[in-house]
C-alpha cells in the first residue's frame, strides 16, 4: 500500500511540475519550414509567439530557419540543417551565465554589454566554444570546423571551456573571420573580410529582415507592452519583417565554411 502511495506522490509531482512549467526566456517570433522544438524530449507543435523555456532544443530542418527574440532582447537567426540548445540562459548581467549549443548556423544579436572580463555569455560547439560580450556575429559548425564572423563588437573563440576561462582562445574583432577545429586555435590568427563579404555572408544568413529592422520591432512591442501597463492605448505594431531581397553574388575569394 505504501508503495503504491508513493509512486502516485511522485507521478503527482511530476504531473504539476510539467503543468507550471519552466520560467520564459523569449519566443519564436518567426519561422520558415520544418521547425522542430522539443521540451524535455517531447515535441511542441510550433507556432509563431511560442514561448521558449530554458533547456528547449530548436531543430531547423532542409530549407527551415527561425528567428528568436530573447526576453532580454537578444535576437537569434537559425538557419537550416541547425540545432541550437538553450542549456542555460539567464537574461540579467553577471553573476548569472547563459550557453547555448549550437551545431549548425547561427546569426547572434546580443544585446547585453557584459562588463566582466570573463564571458558570461557563451555559445558551445562541438569543436570549440565563444564567449561574448556584447555583439553582431555569425557562428557556423559545419564538418568538425567552427567559423566565426564579427560584424560588431568583440567575440572570443578558444578550444574549450575550463571554468570560466577559454583556453587558446583567439579575439576577433569587427570585420574579421576565425576558421578553426579542435587542436588548431593556438598561434592562427583571424583575416579581414571586404565590405562586400560581410554583407554577404549577413545577408545570407538573415532570411528575416536586417537585424536592425528585427531590433526595432522588439523595441516597439517592449514600448507597446509598457504603455499597456500604465493603461494607455496599446497599438498593433506590425509584427510582419519583410524579407530581405537576394543577397549579391559572393565575392570571388570565398572564405566562408558553406
Amino acid at each position: 500500500m505504501k508503495l503504491v502511495e508513493s509512486v502516485l506522490f511522485i507521478g503527482l509531482l511530476f504531473f504539476n511540475a510539467m503543468a507550471l512549467g519552466g520560467e520564459v526566456i523569449g519566443k519564436v517570433d518567426d519561422f520558415k519550414g520544418d521547425l522542430l522544438i522539443l521540451r524535455n524530449k517531447v515535441e511542441l507543435k510550433v507556432s509563431r509567439g511560442l514561448e521558449l523555456e530554458e533547456g528547449d532544443r530548436i531543430e531547423a530542418k532542409a530549407k527551415a530557419s527561425a528567428k528568436l527574440i530573447m526576453k532580454d532582447q537578444n535576437i537569434f537567426i537559425l538557419s537550416e540543417n541547425s540545432k541550437l540548445d538553450l542549456k542555460e540562459y539567464v537574461s540579467k548581467t553577471p553573476p548569472g551565465h547563459t550557453t547555448l549549443l549550437l551545431d549548425g548556423k547561427l546569426l547572434s544579436n546580443i544585446k547585453n554589454k557584459y562588463k566582466d572580463d570573463k564571458p558570461n555569455f557563451r555559445l558551445v560547439t562541438p569543436s570549440g566554444v565563444a564567449g561574448i560580450r556584447g555583439t553582431e556575429f555569425l557562428t557556423v559548425h559545419r564538418e568538425n570546423k567552427m567559423q566565426v564572423t564579427t560584424f560588431e563588437g568583440v567575440v572570443e573563440v578558444g578550444e574549450k571551456m575550463v571554468g570560466r576561462k577559454i583556453t587558446d582562445s583567439v579575439i576577433i574583432e569587427k570585420g574579421f573571420q576565425f576558421t578553426g577545429s579542435s587542436g588548431t586555435y593556438q598561434g592562427k590568427s583571424p583575416m579581414i573580410l571586404s565590405e562586400e563579404q560581410l554583407q554577404t555572408l549577413k545577408t545570407q544568413a538573415n532570411v528575416f529582415g536586417t537585424i536592425e529592422s528585427a531590433q526595432k520591432e522588439s523595441d516597439s512591442n517592449k514600448e507597446s507592452s509598457a504603455q499597456s501597463k500604465d493603461g494607455k492605448k496599446e497599438g498593433a505594431p506590425d509584427s510582419k519583417i519583410k524579407d530581405s531581397s537576394k543577397a549579391d553574388s559572393a565575392a570571388k575569394n570565398k572564405t566562408h565554411v558553406k
